[in-house]
Order: C-alpha cells, then structure tokens, then sequence
C-alpha cells in the first residue's frame, strides 16, 4: 500500500497558500546552554551514556554501573526499530489504515456502477412453452388446444404478439439517476479518499507518540539504573561513616532505603518500557512476544514548525491542509448534489429500451406441426414514464429530507472547523510550554548535578555530611527523569501541532531504504486488491 499523498482533488476553497513545511527531519542538537555545558546522549540499552546524565560514570565519581537482574522476563526475541520504520511499518501493517482505503476501492467500484446505468444490459438464451387445453379467445370461443412454442437468440420467452419477456439488449433507468448518480459516487470517492488520508495521519501520530513513549521509557529506565549504581555507593559511604562513628545510623538507614526505592524505580521502569513495547507492537500488527526496540542516535528535542508562526496563521494553514475539512466538503457536495436530483425526479422520466431477437417456431394441433415454422424474429420496444410519488407530495418530503441533510452536513463541518482551531491552538500551546520546561528541568538537571558531585568528594574528603549526599542525590535522580519526559512531551507536541497541520508525522530518513522483515502479528492483513 502506498501513502495517498497525491490523491486530494481540489475541492477545498481557496485560502492562503501554505507555507513549505520540511518533508523529513534529524534528531537536532542540544546546542551549548552554557559554556560548561557538555554534550549529552540517552542512549538506550548502550554503555556510553553522556557524563553529563550519568555522572557516576565520569572520571570524578567512579562509581560502576552494576546491572541487576530484569524484574521482567526477557524477550525471546526483539526487533529493532527507529521512526521511519515504525511509520512505513504502520502504513503497510495497521488495520485501520488498511480498512479506510479498501473504502476507497468501494467507493470506486459504486462509482463505476454509477457511470455505467445508461450502458445497456445484454441477455440471451432459449425458451420453451408447452400447453394442453383449453384456451378462450377474445371472443369467448373454447378452443381445446395442445401447443409448442421454442425460442432461442437474444433475450428469452415470447408471447404470442407480445415482445420477449426479457429481451436481448434492455436500458431501464431513472434519467435523473443517469445523470446526477455519477456526480455524487465521484464526490464520494474524493470524501473516501480524504477519510482514509485523515485514518492515516492519525494512526501515525499514534505510532509516533507510541514510539517516543519507548524511547523515553528506554532512557528513563537506564538513568534509573545508573542512579542506583549511585546511590549503591552512597549507602556505603554512609554505611562506612557509621560505623566509624563519624556519621549517625539514621543517616546510613535513610541511605539504605533510598537505595531500596530506587531500586523498585528501576523495577517500574522496566515494566513501563515492556507495556510501551507492547502499545507499539500492537499498533503496527506485531508478533506481540517479540520486543520493539527503539534506535535513536540521542534523545533531544525536535523542532518541525517554527514557535514563532502565530495561532492564526497556524489555523489558516490546518483549514486549506486537513484532510477531514476535505471530507466534509465533498459530504456538503454529496447532500446538495442529492438534493438537485431530488428536485428534477418528477420531471425527467423513466427510459426503457428493450431490443430481441432470435428464432422461433412452434405449433399445435389446430395449426400442424406441432413443432415447425422456424423463422427469424425481431423486437424493438422504447418506454418513457413520469413518476409523481403520492401526487408529488412524497417528492416534496424526500426534497425536505435533501435539505435537512445539507444543513447537517454543514453543521458536521463547522463542529471540524472548530475542533481545528482548537488542536491547533492548543498544540501550540503545549509546544511553547514543553519549551520552556526543557529549559528548566535542564537548569535543574545542571544545578542538581553539580550539587551532587560537590557533596560527594567533600564525603570522600570527610568534610561534608552524609545526609546532603542523600539529599542531592534525591533531587540528581528526579532531575533526570523530569528532563527526559520534558524532552519526550516536547517531541510529542511537535508532532501533534505537525500533524494538525494536515500533514502526516516526518520521516527521519528516507523512505526509499529497504524495510527489513517484519515478525508480522497473525493472521498477516490482506494485500490491497489491484485497481
């Protein structure tokens, strides 16, 4: 299956054109936030986590890393996967995806249906009658009569002077359908299209939250645990300073069980990066024993639109681009279109056209053979009526019907217009404000580092006191995890105000590169019919 990228007809209004948007995207960097400032990496499942998240790696601390055994059972087997894996994936694999364009193949064929109703339609065959009996005749004169009667060639069964019940070529339409059916079946493949374009975008948005969801929960679980590798150490600094009578017990307990929470941290985290695998495989139709496994080079922040667009320029953008304002122009279509055939239903007529022909024979006991006289026959017969549903009065009621339908079709788009307006804004809302509080949790995350590793070498220098150990290691921990899901809400926020926009979520690469093979969940979707 393919995106349909080039499958919007014009059917929108004309509004200000909008501006180009980037077609892919690259995981950006940091940028210096001070002049201390150090590059940093959240690299899930790797060992060479950036000093800066993880400074008990650094050469001041010295503190190893110890990996406890998983809470959650490892997987049998696990799939590496990076964006634009996850969104070809969830294109070709996802159900809903799948569903909303076989509505576009339906609606395709109804409108093929539709163009062909003047076409005519083409039967043949044989007939054969046989009557023993009595027959009246027109003047009431009893005949007893033993008849045969054979036909074959176009269309079938003669009677008498009548043309063939079913003849060889037959036209039988309403004109009004002939005419206006077409217009609403191709309105309805565009209202199809849009539909399956909009399933889409929103099914990729899903899949890319789903997919940043375990890219977070991958690096909060490896900070965890290097915040346990770090408070290890300071449980047995305190331990140590205890029992050497320079510190208190309370403090060497509090250590311990800090050590403990953050142990059943790292625990919960494990648990959350399974469910996350887990939302992600069900999302694009994944064998669900088999783990995703994101592949990200870093974990930053992503900029697709620029901060400074206001929020009207924004909506203006979403009102020309959504592919839902394109479905409910082409429903509006589809119910004044309905409407106009109503209204010339009473005026324009019924056409039947029936054409037969073949060879016939027969006879009887009256008229000898019983079977002979074969002899070519030919029928040409052309009908035209006028229909008035209830002397007119059911024609005006379907007409009211029309109507009521358009204003509703309407009422349907201004409830889209509105609901726009308000993901946009609040989108860019939420852009702003994940901004500002990656700037924060970073200041904090700086501060909070800083504090730790001053009071951990005044400890190792025996002039500090092992309870601010405790306690800036407390606010190092919760500072880490707070700048992650910062980073990971921010990213989240720029593609939904992308995809609010009308366009599908980026891809990081492209999408020319081969797709590995996927451990496809079973039974596997069905392939898109041929068109």
């Amino acid at each position: 299956m393919t995106r349909l990228a080039n499958a919007r007809p014009e059917v929108m209004p004309n509004v200000l054109p909008k501006p180009k948007m980037p077609a892919t995207y690259l995981l950006p960097t940091w940028g210096a936030a001070t002049a201390e400032a150090r590059s940093r990496r959240l690299v899930p499942h790797d060992s060479q986590v950036d000093p800066r998240l993880r400074p008990a790696a650094s050469a001041d601390s010295k503190i190893p890393v110890v990996m406890t055994a998983p809470v959650i059972p490892p997987p049998i087997q696990t799939f590496p996967v990076d964006l634009t894996t996850a969104l070809r994936l969830a294109e070709i694999e996802n159900p809903e995806i799948a569903e909303a364009r076989q509505r576009i193949l339906e609606a395709t064929a109804l409108r093929q249906a539709a163009y062909a109703l003047m076409l005519p339609t083409l039967n043949g065959g044989l007939s054969y009658h046989g009557h023993d009996g009595n027959l009246q005749r027109s003047g009431g004169h009893t005949l007893a009569v033993s008849q045969q009667q054979v036909y074959v060639g176009g269309g079938t069964f003669p009677t008498a002077s009548n043309p063939v019940a079913i003849p060889a070529v037959t036209i039988a339409s309403h004109l009004t359908d002939a005419i206006f059916e077409p217009l609403a079946a191709r309105q309805n493949v565009t209202r199809a299209q849009f539909a399956a374009m909009a399933t889409a975008n929103s099914v990729l948005l899903d899949v890319s939250t789903l997919y940043f969801d375990l890219v977070g929960a991958e690096a909060s679980l490896q900070l965890r645990r290097e915040t346990e590798a770090e408070s290890n150490e300071v449980a047995r600094l305190t331990a140590a300073y205890a029992k050497s009578g320079q510190g208190f017990v309370s403090d060497a307990d509090r250590a311990a069980t800090l050590s403990t929470l953050i142990h059943r941290a790292v625990e919960q985290s494990e648990e959350e990066v399974a469910v996350a695998s887990a939302r992600l495989s069900r999302r694009l139709h994944l064998d669900p024993v088999v783990r995703v496994h994101p592949i990200v080079p870093r974990v930053e922040p992503i900029a697709l639109i620029d901060a400074s667009s206001s929020v009207e320029e924004l909506v203006r953008v979403a009102l020309q681009g959504r592919p839902e304002m394109g479905a409910r122009a082409a429903a509006v279509g589809i119910a004044e279109t309905r409407l106009h055939q109503e209204i010339a239903r009473p005026w324009l007529p019924t056409v039947w056209l029936g054409f037969g022909g073949g060879v016939m024979g027969g006879g009887s006991n009256i008229v000898p053979p019983s079977v002979g006289n074969f002899a070519g026959r030919t029928d040409f017969d052309v009908r035209l009526f006028w229909t008035f549903q209830n002397l007119g009065l059911g024609n005006l009621a379907i007409q009211k019907q029309r109507r009521a339908s358009i204003g509703q079709a309407i009422g349907d788009q201004s409830r889209m217009i509105n609901s726009i307006r308000r993901e946009v804004a609040a989108s860019k809302a939420l852009v702003m404000t994940t901004r500002e509080r990656i700037d924060a949790t970073r200041h904090q995350l700086e501060t909070s580092e800083e504090g730790f590793l001053a009071d951990l070498d005044r400890l190792r220098n025996t002039v500090g006191r092992p309870i601010e150990l405790t306690n800036s290691l407390e606010l190092l921990a919760q500072a880490r995890i707070d700048h992650v899901r910062a980073i990971i809400e921010n990213n989240r926020a720029q593609l939904r105000l992308f995809v609010s926009l009308g366009s599908p979520p980026p891809l990081d690469r492209p999408a020319s590169d081969p797709l590995p093979p996927a451990p496809v969940a079973s039974p596997p979707l069905p392939l898109a019919p041929v068109r």
